[in-house]
């Protein structure tokens, strides 16, 4: 799971950079950081749990991400028996 966590931090690290440029290149004035976070801040509060998930599912396999649900006591209804 380190490993998971490290890629998807260096992933969204990139993300949030490029968003940067794209943000300031935009503008005539250079806006400051905090109006970059008001304009930004859906976009930076979401970036982390979409990479994150994406990460992980892209890592294991829908029968091993069942299995450690159910490892953890998570029960949960499915339409098929994987």
């Amino acid at each position: 799971m380190k490993s998971l966590y490290n890629r998807a931090v260096n992933i969204v690290q990139s993300k949030i950079i490029e968003d940067i440029d794209r943000y300031f290149e935009r503008h005539d004035n250079l806006p400051t950081l905090d109006q970059y976070y008001h304009d930004r801040n859906n976009f930076l509060q979401q970036i982390w749990q979409n990479i994150w998930v994406n990460v992980v599912q892209g890592a294991y396999s829908i029968k091993e991400r069942k299995q450690y649900l159910i490892e953890k006591g998570v029960q949960f209804e499915s339409a098929d028996n994987n």
